[in-house]
């Protein structure tokens, strides 16, 4: 069975308590790839990482969007970052012409539907999934899927058991 950790990285691994804090001791917040990661929340995602060793990372964040997925692997390397991606999710672009009647939905579930579609494209067979992430852009369905990160303080260690436990 496949297990699928779609992750967010605003709000879910740099976080704004992090942020504030090195901005307030005078310490860089970014580097050539963005805002920094809060060490706790990175490790939190080690925790989930290691307890489902075989749980694939797909990157939804906008990051594969503004600075590419060749630099978010990069910046995975480099930031030493637990686990290994396997994909990303494409952008969300609605076709206005051919939508159904839930328009507010098209345009407010953007995330969602880009779970979705790469869901049917590449999760074949029985599949669990889990979405990290600090907003709620999913689909009605995908509710029972997703932890809610508080975007001020990332995964917390309570994130990555509620997340562990979906996905064993």
């Amino acid at each position: 069975m496949k297990r699928i950790l779609f992750l967010d990285f605003d709000g879910v691994l740099n976080t704004y308590n992090y942020t504030k804090r090195l901005v307030a001791e005078g310490k860089p917040y970014r580097d050539e790839y963005g805002d920094l990661f809060d060490p706790e929340a990175v490790h939190s995602l080690k925790t989930i990482i290691d307890s489902v060793p075989d749980a694939k990372i797909v990157i939804t964040s906008t990051w594969k969007d503004t600075i590419g997925a060749d630099k978010v692997r990069q910046l995975w390397k480099d930031r030493d970052m637990p686990g290994k991606i396997y994909g990303m999710t494409k952008p969300f672009i609605p076709d206005f012409f051919s939508m159904d009647s839930d328009f507010e939905l098209a345009i407010t579930a953007g995330k969602g539907h880009e779970v979705r579609q790469w869901l049917v494209e590449h999760a074949k067979g029985k599949c669990r999934y889990v979405i990290l992430d600090d907003m709620s852009y999913f689909l009605p369905e995908q509710e029972s899927h997703q932890v809610k990160v508080d975007p001020f303080l990332g995964i917390t260690e309570a994130d990555a058991v509620k997340t562990i436990g979906l996905l064993e």
